[in-house]
């Protein structure tokens, strides 16, 4: 599984010196993502000890290999695979990621509180905890220091009507593993998430849910394939009828079963909880029902709105405390 897509990995293709030919049963589909890597292109100095073009580690560009669709007319569809375009080297420096390709590994976010924090696959032992600057800033672990990593890279069929039943790998410059291939119908492109978004859920009371993350920053209850889940806290309870008449700094009371989840996600990803219970996230904006789980989306707060304090009797604009919330009991940040 990379990225919420599964593959099945059996005998990968050794792409080298010629080409390489793979059947497979006739296949009908908008996309075919591969699961692959190339070798790592050392770089050349010229005469003068001088490199030009400076291409990184990775070769920028070069084109490393041809992958051809083959209809089951007799018809071809090719395409180019570059480095560090379609395809990047299995080990590579920092900051030489892929323009159009991504690591199998999906980025995946830290413990807001410090307590069972997630662990990098890499390096674990040199890994110093707490969690300090860097990282923390972005608020996630990427995992692209391990020994071998995979890219997956997405293609769109022109002919989706057509079956594929073969495909051939061309080899070019170098050389290219071709570990496995998966092959679907998502309405967009099935490796771009959309933006941070939230939802409301309510699950059985007889469960009890911790919104801590794992080693492998997963939740215990729910998890989404295409996506990923990025917090989950409980929903806090604002006395919204009688708020006037509570104390100054009165803290709200939080409901043991209802949850607020932050999280970014394909618009085909589905979410996925404990008890084998399904949601696809196109239903949320309605909100669904399945199984005692209630799943609802929280608006999105994207509005701007300016607020100026005015001192009664002196038109003063006076500094406030000042705290906001929306209809879910969601935190509302400043811009400012």
């Amino acid at each position: 599984m990379a990225w919420g897509i599964p593959f099945e990995i059996g005998n990968p293709v050794f792409l080298r010196d010629q080409a390489v030919t793979v059947q497979i049963p006739p296949t009908t589909a908008r996309w075919f993502v591969f699961l692959h890597a190339s070798d790592i292109r050392p770089l050349a100095p010229d005469q003068n000890g001088l490199i030009s073009p400076m291409r990184g580690i990775g070769q920028l560009g070069e084109h490393a290999g041809n992958y051809v669709l083959i209809y089951d007319d007799g018809s071809e569809e090719r395409a180019k695979i570059r480095r560090r375009h379609e395809v990047g080297s299995f080990d590579f420096r920092w900051g030489e990621q892929c323009t159009q390709a991504v690591t199998a590994i999906k980025p995946r976010p830290l413990s807001l509180n410090g307590v069972n924090e997630p662990k990098p696959m890499g390096d674990i032992a040199g890994y110093r905890y707490p969690v300090e600057w860097g990282a923390r800033q972005k608020q996630l672990i990427v995992d692209d220091s391990v020994p071998w990593i995979n890219f997956l890279w997405a293609f769109e069929n022109s002919h989706p009507e057509k079956a594929v039943e073969a495909l051939r790998f061309e080899p070019v410059c170098g050389t290219l593993l071709i570990s496995g291939l998966s092959a679907g119908n998502a309405r967009s492109m099935p490796l771009r998430w959309g933006k941070r978004r939230k939802a409301f859920l309510r699950f059985p009371a007889e469960l009890s849910f911790d919104p801590g993350l794992d080693q492998h920053s997963l939740l215990d209850k729910i998890q989404v394939d295409l996506g990923q889940l990025i917090t989950a806290s409980p929903r806090l309870d604002y006395p919204t009828e009688d708020w006037e008449k509570t104390r100054q700094n009165l803290e709200p009371g939080t409901t043991l079963n209802e949850v607020l989840v932050e999280y970014t996600a394909h618009e085909d990803a589905a979410f996925h909880f404990v008890d084998g219970t399904r949601i696809a996230v196109r239903e949320l904006d309605p909100g669904t029902a399945q199984n005692g789980f209630v799943l609802q989306a929280v608006a999105p707060a994207d509005r701007l709105v300016i607020l100026r304090v005015i001192e009664a009797g002196t038109n003063k604009v006076v500094p406030v405390k000042l705290h906001v919330h929306g209809r879910m009991g969601e935190y509302l940040a400043p811009t400012d």
